[in-house]
């Protein structure tokens, strides 16, 4: 199972590799996908993660209260909604509270 983890900024980069290793670990089912980790120097990095963003069913968006109404998360986390009644987006909130 394939989980694109959506990140914006150094702390929510910071937190999504943590992320990505602590699933590795933890679900061995699944295979993390994150784009400072898997786009290939020199490739075409959006074709790669519109493609990425098209193959999964599962998202973690890293929120921080820098990024919550950032272009990049917004577009990514509607990629990932794409096929709402079976694909699952969840947040992971790094310093915000969940009324935030």
């Amino acid at each position: 199972m394939k989980v694109f983890i959506s990140w914006s900024g150094e702390r929510s980069h910071r937190a999504a590799q943590l992320l990505k290793g602590w699933l590795k670990c933890v679900l061995q089912a699944t295979e993390p996908w994150l784009s400072s980790d898997d786009i290939e120097r020199g490739s075409l990095w959006f074709q790669d993660v519109t493609n990425t963003l098209g193959g999964c069913n599962i998202g973690i968006l890293c929120l921080t209260r820098e990024n919550r109404n950032a272009p990049w998360i917004l577009f990514e986390a509607g990629g990932l909604l794409k096929g709402l009644s079976t694909n699952r987006v969840c947040t992971f909130l790094v310093d915000l509270e969940p009324k935030d």
